[in-house]
């Protein structure tokens, strides 16, 4: 500690010129054992209460010049050797700056070592001091109970003693400091599974040398369970993301996760004929990503590097179907160009022409469609020559082609020409397993895109999983979007979601919390109506499951006592 730390300025001065009487009346009505003597600013002497009965002769007579004087820049160690009540401080060039009395700075010193004493008792932290020599000097109760060493123990022993009880599970951090004579911080662990975080501090005297290390023990025992259970879930979570990583690198080009056996079939398959000419006839409910799986076939097809002609049956007006599909001849009709126009075929020459929902076509098309089919020649509207145009044709529609067929609005050799390899996409609500997957897709694609960072629930999440997604990954993609745009809070809430879908979940929660049982009451099954109920509620789990592991899952029975029940009813899973 300063001197200065404990100096009084606010002391009485008296100058060397004074009269004798008026320095004693001055020094009498304070209260201050003595009073500093100044020549100007500088210190000249002290008068003390010694002199109270001089009243004559000359005042720097009676100074008291043999008090030992002390600087502003010195340490309380200075004033050790000092037998005075009253110590004049002064600068370096003997300018008076203040006193300081020694029974004040004890009474000061006492004071506050009785509130550091308060605050190391009751700290939170454990804290052990030790000297030079490692020698334990201080233990708080706080080490006490952290480490489960007594303090009787501790105090007067040599920190090597208590490390040689084998109290630590690695080297101790404050023999370390005392050794190395640098502050030290690190884990430690004490043999009862104690995680604590030790910052060891060596202190030096005025010549540099090591004199204590004081050892601060923090209790970090549950941040460290935290941590490990942030671990955890972190390493859950990094399995999870991996694994939709994965998933999004078996996906096609468009982005859509493959995750069903049926999808990864069919992306198998969409591999498989890839790299052939054979004409591809997908078919599926909107939405289901009909034209991705266009989209797959020509980036892993040999015309990958050429055109990729996508036409919209549906969209294009049926009187300038054949014009846009075969182009046209100068002066052909009215309103045509001067030099006329290529059709979409002859764009696509090389390439791909992908023809969705072909169903719309009308039959008067279909016949000139299934002759460039057959022959890959076209005839421009207008002119005579035949151009040869060498393309692969995928083609798409959402509707029931055999009907259209049986019915005379599609031809059926048409279909028959285009029907080389028909895939069938199924809809989300019997691929259900990638809906979660599609969500966080798109939940990031259009978090991306707009610069938000909304994620759902777990509710709200489950009530996606069990909406029926008549519009598909279309409507996926739609309301996600929707859903990032609108919602204010970067939750999204089971509320949020559009009322069809709560509704629907609802409906699933209580078909899944109690599902209704009909039995017609017959004078055969009056009698036996609990076998009755029993057998319903299998085939109905059976149906609803899939399998018997899953269906005795959602019962709660175990799996052999399901293949018990069943067996019993004569009960067959054929799914």
């Amino acid at each position: 500690m300063k001197i200065t730390d404990f100096m009084e300025t606010n002391i009485p001065k008296v100058q060397v010129t004074e009269k004798m009487e008026n320095a004693q009346r001055i020094l009498l009505q304070s209260h201050f054992y003595a009073l500093p003597i100044l020549n100007q600013e500088k210190y000249v002497g002290m008068l003390d209460r010694t002199c109270k009965d001089r009243t004559t002769g000359h005042l720097e007579k009676l100074v008291r010049t043999d008090i030992k004087k002390v600087s502003g820049d010195g340490n309380l160690e200075e004033l050790w050797d000092v037998y005075y009540p009253m110590i004049p401080i002064v600068n370096k060039d003997q300018v008076f700056l203040g006193v300081i009395r020694p029974k004040k700075v004890i009474k000061e010193l006492l004071l506050k070592q009785q509130l550091y004493s308060s605050v190391i008792e009751n700290s939170n932290d454990g804290i052990l001091v030790i000297d030079h020599n490692g020698i334990i000097e201080l233990v708080n109760e706080a080490l006490v109970k952290l480490s489960g060493v007594p303090r009787k123990e501790y105090l007067g022993s040599n920190i090597e003693e208590i490390i040689a009880r084998g109290i630590f599970k690695k080297e101790s951090v404050t023999l370390r400091a005392l050794k190395e004579e640098k502050h030290i911080s690190d884990f430690q662990q004490y043999q009862n599974n104690i995680d604590v975080l030790v910052k060891a501090i060596p202190m030096f005297d005025g010549n540099n040398q090591l004199i204590k290390v004081l050892a601060n023990v923090h209790d970090i025992t549950d941040l460290v369970k935290s941590k490990r259970q942030l671990e955890k879930t972190q390493t859950i979570s990094m399995r999870i993301q991996k694994k939709l990583y994965k998933l999004m690198g078996e996906s096609n080009q468009a982005g859509t996760v493959i995750v069903s056996p049926q999808m990864k079939e069919i992306m198998n398959l969409t591999e498989q004929i890839a790299e052939t000419n054979s004409t591809v006839f997908i078919r599926g409910e909107s939405g289901t990503g009909k034209e991705v799986i266009a989209n797959e076939i020509q980036q892993k097809s040999k015309r990958k590097n050429h055109s990729f002609i996508k036409v919209n049956c549906g969209a294009i007006p049926e009187e300038l179907l054949e014009s846009e599909f075969f182009g046209y001849e100068s002066g052909a009709f009215t309103g045509a160009k001067k030099e006329g126009k290529p059709g979409l075929i002859e764009l696509a020459d090389k390439g791909t022409l992908f023809l969705d929902e072909i169903g719309e076509l009308p039959l008067r098309l279909q016949v000139k469609l299934l002759r460039f089919f057959q022959e890959q020649v076209l005839t421009r509207i207008g002119g005579s020559k035949e151009i040869k145009v060498d393309v692969r044709i995928i083609v798409a529609t959402n509707r029931n082609i055999e009907k259209m067929v049986s019915e005379g609005n599609f031809r059926e050799d048409l279909y028959y020409r285009l029907n080389v390899v028909p895939i069938y996409l199924p809809p989300l609500r019997e691929r259900k397993e990638e809906i979660i997957p599609l969500v966080i897709h798109f939940l990031n694609t259009f978090n991306q895109k707009h610069g938000k960072k909304k994620y759902t629930t777990t509710l709200a999440m489950d009530a996606l999983q069990n909406y029926s997604w008549k519009g598909n990954i279309r409507e996926i993609a739609n309301l996600m979007e929707r859903l990032v745009l609108t919602v204010k809070s970067d939750e999204i809430h089971l509320d949020n979601l559009p009322t069809e879908i709560m509704e629907e979940n609802s409906k699933t929660k209580n078909r899944q919390n109690n599902t209704p049982l009909f039995i017609e009451k017959t004078s055969s099954s009056s009698e036996n109506m609990f076998e009755e109920m029993e057998k319903k509620l299998i085939w109905d789990y059976l149906k609803e499951n899939g399998s018997i592991r899953k269906a005795a899952k959602a019962l709660g029975v175990s799996h052999t006592t399901l293949m018990r029940k069943m067996k019993k009813y004569d009960i067959r899973n054929n799914s």
